[in-house]
């Protein structure tokens, strides 16, 4: 399904947000065409957990980020989801629910060691449950952990990893990790030529 187009501010926003600068072309796609799913339900600060609530699923979101844990909670507190600020690795090692689904839309399963993240998603789900995540795919000849400084270069040294394999690399971290499944794909941007995105599942 095609989104609206977000504006400048909005692209800005998502990039602090998330951490990372996006190519040019992507930039302008996301101004001129589409915000595309993933990006949008981001941008909405929780908007997919919101939908979700109103399914009548219990509904939880982490975030590291204090703005984003904020605004989520005031928009959708009153359909009962709940929103923890942490961070992930910490928050699922502590964490004693189980979960029928989890997801990451560009967001901790690829700023995270798989290797590390997997295993915590496997054991907080019940049996038969389901992993799902999307990010951007792997940009060819640069795979693994992806080091990028923030602040544009200028500063304080400040910096996050984004972790970047091809698919089949994917499928046998989520195998690696416990998952009885898993399958991975990169699905091609409408436009040609454009980013795509990757696509992972994995079943508890």
């Amino acid at each position: 399904m095609t989104e609206s187009p977000l504006t400048e501010a909005e692209v800005a926003e998502a990039e602090r947000e998330l951490r990372v600068s996006f190519p040019e072309d992507y930039r302008a796609y996301l101004r001129e065409v589409s915000a595309g799913g993933a990006l949008f339900r981001r941008l909405r600060h929780g908007r997919a957990l919101a939908h979700l609530a109103q399914q009548g699923v219990k509904a939880t979101g982490v975030d590291l980020s204090p703005r984003m844990v904020e605004l989520a909670g005031e928009r959708w507190a009153s359909l009962g989801v709940r929103i923890e600020r942490a961070e992930v690795l910490d928050w699922l090692a502590s964490d004693t629910s189980r979960y029928d689904a989890v997801y990451s839309i560009f967001g901790a399963a690829w700023f995270t060691d798989p290797s590390r993240l997997f295993p915590l998603i496997r054991e907080r789900l019940a049996s038969g449950g389901v992993f799902v995540f999307s990010q951007p795919p792997a940009i060819p000849g640069a795979y693994g952990p992806q080091g990028m400084y923030k602040g544009g270069f200028a500063g304080k040294a400040m910096f996050t990893y984004r972790y970047s394999y091809k698919p089949a690399v994917w499928e046998r971290h989520l195998l690696r990790a416990g998952f009885s499944t898993a399958k991975a794909k990169i699905v091609d941007a409408p436009m040609e030529g454009h980013i795509g995105t990757l696509i992972a599942s994995a079943r508890a």
